[in-house]
């Protein structure tokens, strides 16, 4: 037996050094890492996967290196941070019952070991490891995982959903007050105090002018009837290139472009406002020639801008009968 010794202490010790870290250690270093995970790294992987377990863990892999170029591992990092903390402020000490969980954070040029062992060829991966019994071996760690499925919508919400699912703990959205806009807040509103009782009486008289109410109409009634709304809620292109060149106004009265929007929302703007040059400003010119003169050239101006209303109203229905002026934009 004395011959054996050695080698029975070597075993032990093998053991010791590649065996995970125990649930209070993790605690331990989750509270100083401070962001809610754990970095791993080529050095300290194993250790906290390999060997025995008493805990869950969560094990995002991903690589935020420009020249693997993976798009939904940026998009979705934010959330697993936010998840992370999350769980840290609501579990501080770990959970009353059940096993404790711990986000692990796996970067692919910092543990290339790790990818390779798990056999990834594809990333984002989000993992979620039971805890292991304790005749485990070394591997045993990739065997039972399951994975969390790349769902399109809040990565935040699905995220804490799915660890619920997992593991029936339920993570406290927690929203940490935002002391910079509080500030900006209080700045804005006192500014806005001040103004308004230090030019009170000029703020007044702006609301009660016609014509501040009268723009404001004018634009409000612009962009009712532009179809801005329908672009937006479509989510159509500013405009169409094609091979003979760029399409401005879609050919089907069902559809219309962004850039459309706007030069029919300045045609209804233009027209409007030589409107009521003739109704305002026109009438109130004492010469008779002047007014002549004046009259004759805001109502040519006005046929001028409704010809070319029609010319487009004529492309968007072909059998459309009517035209004032043929201009050449159908």
């Amino acid at each position: 037996m004395k011959h054996w010794t050695p080698v029975v202490f070597l075993a032990f010790l093998w053991t010791q050094v590649f065996a995970a870290y125990s649930n209070s250690e993790m605690k331990t270093l989750v509270k100083n890492s401070g962001s809610g995970y754990i970095r791993l790294s080529e050095a300290n992987y194993k250790k906290h996967l390999y060997g025995h377990r008493d805990y869950d863990v969560v094990l995002f892999m991903t690589s935020q290196a420009p020249q693997l170029n993976c798009v939904l591992c940026r998009e979705y990092t934010p959330a697993f941070e936010a998840v992370a903390q999350l769980y840290s402020h609501t579990f501080p000490e770990g959970v009353s019952t059940g096993r404790d969980l711990y986000f692990l954070y796996a970067d692919f040029l910092d543990a290339k070991s790790l990818f390779l062992a798990m056999g990834l060829d594809l990333i984002p991966k989000l993992y979620y490891m039971e805890a292991t019994p304790e005749s485990t071996s070394d591997d045993d760690f990739n065997k039972q995982n399951n994975p969390y499925p790349f769902y399109q919508g809040d990565f935040v919400e699905l995220t804490n959903q799915w660890v619920y699912t997992m593991t029936g703990h339920r993570i406290e959205v927690y929203t940490p007050p935002d002391y910079s806009k509080m500030v900006f807040n209080a700045i804005a509103t006192f500014a806005v105090v001040f103004a308004f009782k230090r030019f009170r009486t000029q703020i007044f008289a702006i609301l009660k002018s016609n014509y501040v109410w009268g723009i404001g109409t004018i634009i409000l009634v612009l962009l009712f009837i532009s179809g801005q709304m329908f672009t937006q809620i479509r989510s159509v292109p500013f405009m169409y290139e094609k091979k003979e060149g760029v399409e401005v106004f879609a050919t089907n009265a069902q559809m219309q472009y962004g850039v459309e929007t706007q030069i029919v929302s300045t045609m209804y703007g233009l027209m409007g406002i030589v409107f009521l040059v003739l109704a305002n400003r026109v009438s109130s010119i004492k010469n008779a020639k002047v007014q002549f003169m004046a009259v004759t050239i805001v109502s040519v101006l006005l046929y001028l801008l409704y010809s070319i209303f029609l010319s487009i109203f004529n492309i968007k229905y072909r059998g459309y009968p009517y035209m004032l002026l043929d201009l050449g934009v159908a």
